[in-house]
């Protein structure tokens, strides 16, 4: 079975050293073991996130997202 796509849009106030980090920690973390991860910035200023290829997946909740961050 394919992983999912999970594309994370970041607020364009973020700081370009900002967005380097978060992406970095993301791309280092445990969730791309679940998911290919795409890390881009927003043209919005808001956080944005999107699934693809994800019909059987429950809905999870953002605390166990960022848990596997850690």
């Amino acid at each position: 079975m394919a992983k999912p796509v999970f594309v994370m849009r970041f607020r364009n106030s973020m700081s370009d050293e900002e967005q380097k980090t978060v992406s970095e920690i993301i791309y280092k973390s445990d969730m791309n073991n679940e998911y290919h991860i795409i890390v881009l910035k927003n043209d919005k200023d808001t956080d944005e996130f999107e699934m693809f290829n994800a019909d059987k997946i429950e809905r999870q909740e953002w605390n166990t997202l960022i848990n596997k961050l850690k």
